[in-house]
């Protein structure tokens, strides 16, 4: 499938979840919100998982890529990374079936 030139020439189908965090001027609380967010997504598509992905969950069974969007600013190469990580660690682990062809886990921050 030709890849998605907004992102960057992703493999498609590509899943682009987007979610609002709080920043604060501190960024050890700002980083906090960030992790609070994801575990809500994580918890939900654990549950997804566990259904088999049904009704407007199915389309996980074709996605190639998953892009996570935060509206904070991530200030430094290393936070970027590790979100990365918990993200592309928890799909493997949730959905082993699909991780196999999701070929481009990350996260997108379009204001950093």
């Amino acid at each position: 499938m030709p890849g998605c030139a907004v992102l960057g020439g992703l493999e498609g189908p590509v899943i682009v979840e987007c979610k609002d965090h709080e920043q604060k001027p501190e960024w050890p609380t700002t980083w906090r919100n960030i992790k609070a967010g994801w575990r809500i997504v994580q918890s939900k598509l654990e549950r997804q998982a566990a259904g088999g992905f049904a009704g407007k969950f199915e389309p996980w069974h074709r996605a190639r890529s998953y892009v996570y969007c935060v509206s904070a600013v991530i200030p430094d190469q290393d936070s970027k990374n590790k979100l990365t990580s918990l993200i592309r660690e928890f799909l493997k682990a949730v959905a082993p079936g699909i991780r196999n062809v999701i070929s481009w886990i990350g996260a997108h921050y379009p204001f950093g």
